[in-house]
């Protein structure tokens, strides 16, 4: 993504995410592939990079989020990120499905 759309990175993080979610508590985010940084991008990248730190970023920030904030106004959208790792590599599949769910698939506080 970064190559093709060089100006947008820093908009597609979820840095600013728990501080809105804790600001409007009766909102519900739902981030659009639950963060999954690798949309369109390489995803051997993605795999190096879990294990490497055993993080996906972007999607584990977000999954951070409910317990970092102490909110339970944050959900991932599945769908994409699932048919498309499913579909590539149901081993990363399994990893962004779990991070995402480990943190924003529990209840909130």
């Amino acid at each position: 993504m970064a190559a093709q759309f060089p100006n947008l990175t820093s908009y597609a993080a979820v840095d600013d995410v728990g501080k809105a979610a804790k600001d409007w508590p009766n909102i519900r985010f739902v981030i659009y592939h639950s963060a999954y940084r690798w949309v369109g991008g390489k995803p051997e990248e993605a795999w190096a990079q879990f294990e490497k730190t055993g993080r996906l970023e972007w999607t584990s920030d977000l999954a951070d989020i409910p317990a970092k904030y102490g909110v339970s106004n944050v959900y991932g959208d599945l769908g994409q990120l699932f048919a498309m790792t499913a579909v590539a590599e149901l081993r990363r599949s399994a990893v962004a499905i779990g991070i995402a769910c480990q943190g924003i698939g529990r209840p909130g506080p």
